[in-house]
């Protein structure tokens, strides 16, 4: 723990002062981040989820995957939380 007498110092207020402040500037920006990041995903999500997975290839008529890269992302996002 550091030494009262550091504390006591206006200098020391200050510092502390202005880290609550980044910290609630940090938290707030981490909020509104993930609060996007929902909305993108509910877009994304329900757009991408109704297209087929397969679908016919026009040249050569095989099938071929249809799984759009926004949906892979978002599942790989998906799957650290």
């Amino acid at each position: 723990e550091l030494d009262r007498n550091i504390l006591d110092r206006e200098e020391a207020k200050e510092v502390i002062k202005v880290q609550k402040v980044i910290t609630s500037l940090l938290t707030d920006f981490e909020a509104q981040k993930i609060q996007e990041w929902g909305l993108e995903i509910e877009s994304t999500s329900s757009a991408k989820l109704d297209l087929p997975l397969l679908r016919r290839s026009e040249d050569n008529r095989r099938l071929a995957t249809n799984f759009d890269p926004a949906l892979v992302r978002l599942l790989r996002e998906v799957k650290y939380f």
